[in-house]
């Protein structure tokens, strides 16, 4: 039974197929002086946890014109439960080499930074011509701002590779802490590993259980032996 339980957790690396990058953060507290109109960016909420985007990942971030994939992307994270731990990862392909880095920003750093509100107003004016992200409500609680960067993480001797990229694609997922001690997708898992050790429990003490009477009976039989014997 031992053995079963170790070939099972040596068989699960085989089936990861994805490379996961996250942030682990508080939420600031409500506040109703909102500066910024994001009502426009795609937008993560308790309610709608995951969003799938394609990124353009390439050694260069140079942006042109006709650049439909962006290399960078903005999302708001909106609704939060203030002064609660959370977590934003973004998962994409193993398959697919890049590098990715995640940052979070209140809505004051955004303001004070000229670079970062024109980075989210380019992509703002973006968002207005596809309309493919669907926005939230002006009534906000908590709320941050994620910006996503992604990098080629590979090399290759292919010219057009190297300066086109590739295009990868990426869930964005946000996940509540349970009483700020573990994410909330994490729930169903623990579920499962306490029944999975309960049912071992179970399974070993009526392993063990027949093994004593085994031995039990064989120490019988050999006492008898030894009585006719003597």
């Amino acid at each position: 039974m031992v053995r079963l339980i170790l070939w099972l957790v040596l068989l699960l690396p085989a089936f990861v197929n994805a490379n996961v990058e996250k942030l682990i953060f508080i939420s600031p507290p409500s506040s109703p002086d909102q500066t910024l109109d994001l009502t426009s960016l795609p937008a993560l909420t308790p309610d709608r946890t995951t969003i799938h985007t394609q990124f353009l990942s390439r050694h260069s971030h140079t942006s042109t014109e006709s650049q439909v994939v962006p290399s960078e992307a903005w999302f708001l994270l909106s609704n939060l439960r203030p002064d609660r731990r959370h977590e934003v990862r973004i998962c994409w392909p193993a398959t697919q080499p890049t590098a990715f880095e995640l940052e979070l920003f209140t809505e004051d750093e955004i303001v004070q930074k000229q670079e970062l509100l024109l980075s989210i107003q380019k992509l703002q004016s973006s968002s207005q011509r596809t309309n493919s992200h669907q926005s939230v409500s002006e009534q906000e609680e908590s709320r941050l701002l994620l910006r996503a960067k992604a990098v080629a993480d590979y090399f290759t001797t292919n010219r057009t590779l190297m300066s086109n990229g590739v295009i990868v694609d990426a869930d964005i997922i946000l996940d509540e802490y349970i009483w700020n001690l573990a994410p909330r997708s994490l729930a169903s898992t623990g579920v499962y590993l306490f029944a999975t050790a309960v049912l071992a429990i179970f399974i070993a003490r009526k392993v063990l259980s027949y093994l004593e009477s085994v031995a039990s009976a064989d120490r019988t039989e050999k006492e008898v032996e030894d009585k006719k014997r003597s």
